[in-house]
């Protein structure tokens, strides 16, 4: 074998592989510079139109904002400014990039405007009843009761303008939160002392004043009615059968004579109407018209949410002691208010003797009470929740007396309840009878059985069942909801 060197292997290819490597990865580049190129101009583009779409939705929201804010220029609303200005970041920030934070902002914002001015539509709705009550001397009817604290009063008067009360009023926001937009009224006093903040259009966190309950014409109404039933202006009302005559000589020497109203008489009569007066109004407005008006300003009646309903050993509500002091201050401060209930009556020359009521006189007065007092008892039953035992009735089988009863509240606010009850007769038969006090049907039927069952008693002689009826559909007009003057609100 011979030895030949070995063939050498030229490379005449991987030179222009390299070649063509380096121009592909050349042109590659290029393609990827000008793709992102193209890809960032685009996101120019974008980010520009998303950039002009945030400002304009940021005006948007902040027109709405400043139209509900114009409404009011005596609040400070600078720092809606901040607001819009977050509003307007916000909006810059890609869609899918935002927190539930930013998307709770945006959400709120847009419905700012509207928010604001509910805010101040309620702050105006009040500024009016407050200015009229606030002119009222404190602690007279229909006025501020005295025992509202005097930095609730302060915050209000700058809140509302009375009387130019020295303060500023500056507006702060939430808007972050998931429950809404919330705008706050803070209220600073002349001494730039925080004295009060509004939230929300409920106005919770400034404390609204107390008011005193105007029972002016209910107290007139009473009185008028009580003048009506007792006809003061006829020497025979029995107004004057009890009370002393007194002389005086008029010209010439002439001899009168006088009698002042017996003021327990016209008491028994009134007590009924204006008892029910009080029973109309709710335990704190009862409780405030005493500290205020009944009590002369002495405060000295601890409020509390409700009278008690503490019961006896045979089952009848006893009244609320506070109730029964409030109810015989009114019958006082009724009696003593009318000035004919203390003017005395000129009987002329002749002795008040001669002037004596006729028995028609005595006898519809008698009837006039116990329709009355009947119509009373229908209320009281009521308002108790229960018919006493051994009340005398008679429902059409002769005379019968309760013998338990059982009652079921009305399904409508107002009304006065249906009663279950077993009456027995004189041979121990037992019946029961279903009354509905809520219609006018089954008040008359109740009426009449009382009635009635009474006719053995002098009393109870002689009622008309519409005496007793328009007795029983008089309305207490203290809160305008006309309920029946036994209901408690």
């Amino acid at each position: 074998m011979s030895y030949r060197n070995p063939e050498q292997v030229v490379d005449t290819q991987s030179g222009q592989y390299i070649r063509q490597m380096q121009q592909s990865v050349a042109s590659s580049f290029e393609k990827l510079s000008n793709k992102i190129s193209a890809e960032n101009k685009e996101r120019a583009r974008k980010n520009e139109i998303m950039l002009r779409e945030a400002e304009k939705r940021s005006e948007a929201a902040a027109q709405s904002i400043y139209q509900a804010q114009s409404k009011n220029k005596s609040i400070d609303f600078n720092g809606l400014n901040e607001q819009v200005n977050i509003l307007n970041s916000i909006y810059k920030i890609p869609a899918n990039e935002r927190s539930q934070e930013d998307k709770n902002f945006i959400r709120n914002m847009q419905y700012a405007g509207t928010h604001i001015s509910d805010v101040l539509q309620n702050t105006s709705a009040g500024q009016a009843e407050y200015i009229e009550k606030r002119s009222i001397p404190m602690g007279n009817q229909g006025g501020f009761s005295l025992a509202n604290k005097p930095e609730n009063l302060e915050a209000l008067d700058i809140l509302y303008g009375f009387k130019d009360a020295p303060g500023r009023k500056e507006a702060r926001y939430d808007m972050s939160g998931a429950d809404g937009p919330v705008m706050y009224i803070d209220v600073y006093n002349k001494d730039n002392k925080l004295v009060g903040s509004i939230i929300n259009k409920d106005m919770s966190s400034i404390a609204q004043p107390e008011y005193v309950p105007n029972l002016s014409k209910q107290t007139t109404d009473t009185q008028k009615e009580i003048e009506d039933q007792l006809d003061l202006n006829a020497i025979t009302s029995l107004a004057y059968a009890n009370s002393e005559p007194k002389q005086f000589k008029g010209p010439g020497g002439t001899v009168y004579y006088t009698r002042l109203p017996d003021k327990e008489y016209i008491k028994n009569q009134a007590r009924t109407k204006t008892d029910s007066v009080i029973i109309g109004l709710s335990t704190d407005e009862a409780i405030t018209f005493y500290n205020d008006v009944l009590s002369k300003g002495k405060m000295d009646m601890p409020q509390k949410s409700s009278w008690s309903q503490q019961r006896g050993e045979d089952g009848n509500l006893i009244p609320d002691p506070d109730l029964v002091k409030i109810q015989e201050a009114y019958l006082n401060y009724v009696v003593d208010t009318n000035v004919k209930f203390n003017t005395s009556k000129n009987f002329g020359t002749k002795k008040p003797s001669d002037y004596k009521p006729s028995e028609g006189d005595k006898k519809f007065a008698r009837t006039a009470d116990a329709a009355i007092g009947i119509a009373n008892d229908i209320r009281g039953y009521a308002t108790n929740k229960v018919i006493p035992n051994d009340v005398a009735v008679n429902f059409g089988a002769g005379t019968e007396t309760i013998r338990k009863s059982e009652y079921i509240e009305p399904t409508k606010e107002g009304g006065m309840g249906k009663f279950i009850i077993e009456t027995v007769n004189n041979k121990n038969e037992i019946t029961d009878i279903e009354i509905n006090l809520n219609t006018a049907q089954g008040r008359k039927k109740l009426a009449q059985a009382l009635i009635s069952g009474g006719e053995g008693s002098s009393e109870t002689k002689g009622i008309k069942i519409d005496q007793v009826l328009k007795e029983l559909s008089r309305k207490i007009s203290v809160t305008g909801k006309g309920k029946y003057d036994n209901l408690n609100k």
